[in-house]
């Protein structure tokens, strides 16, 4: 919880969009016209990593299965069609 509020606070001093292009150029080490030379996106490249969202991991279908199964509306439907089966019976 303390990562995600450190990185809210992170992003709320941002002020990419404020400031002009030349100290946008400075602060990011690049040129408007020609770009990042080959050299420094491969070693931007070796710093941060592919430019790509991470893999959201997913939950076995057996447990979703579960978990809706278990609510308290299908608990009480559960339990009504067991009365009703075990009236049935009788």
């Amino acid at each position: 919880m303390k990562d995600a509020v450190s990185g809210t606070e992170a992003i709320r001093s941002w002020d990419d969009h404020r400031i002009g292009v030349s100290a946008l150029c400075k602060k990011f080490n690049t040129n408007v016209e020609t770009g990042l030379t080959s050299e420094a996106a491969a070693e931007i490249h070796k710093r941060v990593g592919d430019n790509s969202l991470s893999k959201k991991k997913s939950v076995p279908w057996y447990c979703l299965l579960l978990h809706e199964m278990i609510g308290l509306f299908s608990l009480l439907l559960w339990l009504g069609s067991a009365l009703c089966f075990l009236g049935f019976i009788l």
